[in-house]
């Protein structure tokens, strides 16, 4: 993925909001077609607002609090008709059939 930095936070982003569930970084990583650790440092970034969870000894991340992810999901720069949030979408269904294959 050759976008701005900018871009790849919001990518990450919708990864969150589409998941809805605790996920990996590894996984946010692979989904989002990124290095691990430039993941690792978005998440870092915002991690007041983000819930960290353990689950079987790996750490998963979620959007904070259900109010929040609801506003954000009402904010323009996550509007679900723009090509990135249907990009990410693809990608997650890529990801998901890869695994189960």
């Amino acid at each position: 993925m050759d976008e701005k930095p900018q871009e790849v936070k919001v990518f990450i982003l919708f990864i969150l909001v589409e998941i809805g569930t605790p996920i990996p970084c590894e996984i946010i990583a692979a989904i989002a077609e990124q290095d691990e650790y430039n993941v690792q440092l978005v998440l870092d970034e915002w991690v007041e607002y983000l819930k960290l969870l353990n689950i079987e000894g790996e750490y998963c991340y979620s959007i904070y609090h259900a109010s929040f992810l609801d506003f954000l999901k009402d904010k323009r720069v996550l509007d679900s008709k723009r090509k990135l949030f249907q990009e990410v979408n693809q990608r997650i269904a890529e990801y998901l059939v890869q695994k189960m294959a």
